[in-house]
This record gives structure tokens, C-alpha cells and sequence, in this order.
């Protein structure tokens, strides 16, 4: 298939239909999202779509699987292996921080129900697998060494990403919210919204409560 006429480079192209695409299908959902849509914010021919992609379900999935490249990338380099494991879940948790705070769309494009667009592709992103092996090295690093109770890594996968998803979900309400008058007795701090600190309080509280009691720890 001819590429439609196109000045810029391909590569350049592609990344910024996914950028527009990441942002109309968490506005709208699959069934909502326009590929028209998609196009005039990219400021290209929509045909460009159905050339780099095939269609709104394989732009969907393209999706996905870029958003798994990432994952897959950003813990690589994060996590050092020889680190006790303790470290390795922090470097595991800002990692993870980090990349919802780069793709805030995220949370919710991992909540859209594409499978009826494309049924013969059912299967989870490619990076939830890697993820999840991931986790439960170190979390089973961490309980033989004595510095973490048993686990299920899937729950403390949940745990994390769900952490952050609510926060990047319930944004604009609370923004929208932020100057009004809080409740009796209810303190908001200015940093409320402050992602990164939020970050860090999600990162101790889960080191905090997957912790063996001193008590329970060899000496």
C-alpha cells in the first residue's frame, strides 16, 4: 500500500497519531472515539490512519502495545538487580509513577473495552506478564530474605497502578474543587494535587504494609 502524500518523516508521523489517539479514545472510549477525530488533531490526512495502523481497533491496540514497550523499558532501566529488594519495589513503584505521570491518559485507556472491535485479539497488553514476573522476584526475594510477608504479586500490582490511576482519574474533580470551602475539620494541604509527592506517599505505604513486623524479621 502507497503511503498518502506526507511531508514529514513516517516515525514522526505515527508517534503523533498515537499521541492524539491516547487523548480522543480516553475522552470519548473505543466506540466513541472518531477516527476523523484522531486525524484533524494530528493535523493529517485521515487516511494516514488506515496506512500506518489498518484501522481504529489496530490504532487501539497500537496503543497498548506502546504503552507496554514503555513499561517494559522504564523497569529495565529502573530496577537494579543487585539492590536488596526492598529498594528494587521503590525503584519498581517510581518507575511505574513515572510513567503514569508522563501518560496521564493511561489509567483510563487500560479501563476501555475495545474486544468487540477486534475479538480474534483478546489477550492482555504484553507487558502484564513481564510485569507481574517481575514483581513476584521481588517479592519473593524479598520474603527469603526476610523483609516482606507473603504477597500475591498480582494484588501488589492492583495495589500500585490502582493507587495512581485514582489519583489521574479523579484530577479534574478535585481541581475543580480545590478553592472551594473543605468541610469542618478538614485541613487540604496546597500540595494536594502534587503528583510527584503523591508518588513518594504511595511508595511508603507500600514498603510500609508488605513489611514483615520487626518482630517476625530474623536477626
Amino acid at each position: 500500500m502507497n503511503p498518502p502524500k506526507d511531508t514529514r518523516n513516517s516515525a514522526e508521523t505515527r508517534a503523533n497519531l498515537l499521541r492524539q489517539a491516547r487523548l480522543v479514545f480516553s475522552e470519548h472510549g473505543f466506540a466513541g472515539a472518531r477516527v476523523d477525530d484522531i486525524a484533524k488533531r494530528a493535523g493529517v490526512n485521515k487516511a494516514l490512519i488506515n496506512y500506518h495502523f489498518g484501522s481504529k481497533a489496530r490504532l487501539f491496540r497500537a496503543i497498548l502495545d506502546d504503552f507496554s514497550e514503555k513499561v517494559v523499558e522504564r523497569i529495565s532501566a529502573a530496577i537494579n538487580r543487585k539492590d536488596p529488594p526492598d529498594l528494587q519495589l521503590r525503584q519498581f513503584i517510581r518507575a511505574m509513577a513515572g510513567l503514569i505521570g508522563e501518560y496521564p491518559q493511561l489509567p483510563k485507556l487500560l479501563l476501555i473495552d475495545g474486544r468487540k472491535a477486534f475479538i480474534e485479539e483478546i489477550k492482555p497488553p504484553a507487558h502484564a506478564l513481564m510485569v507481574l514476573m517481575e514483581v513476584n522476584r521481588i517479592l519473593t526475594e524479598g520474603r527469603q530474605q526476610g523483609l516482606f510477608k507473603p504477597v500475591f504479586a498480582g494484588w501488589a500490582y492492583m495495589h500500585i497502578m490502582s493507587s495512581f490511576a485514582f489519583f489521574q482519574l479523579t484530577l479534574p474533580k478535585r481541581e475543580q474543587h480545590l478553592n472551594s470551602a473543605p468541610p469542618p475539620g478538614l485541613s487540604i494541604p496546597d500540595d494536594s494535587l502534587d503528583f510527584e509527592k503523591f508518588a513518594v506517599f504511595v511508595e511508603d505505604q507500600v514498603l510500609s504494609g508488605f513489611a514483615l513486623p520487626k518482630g517476625d524479621q530474623p536477626s
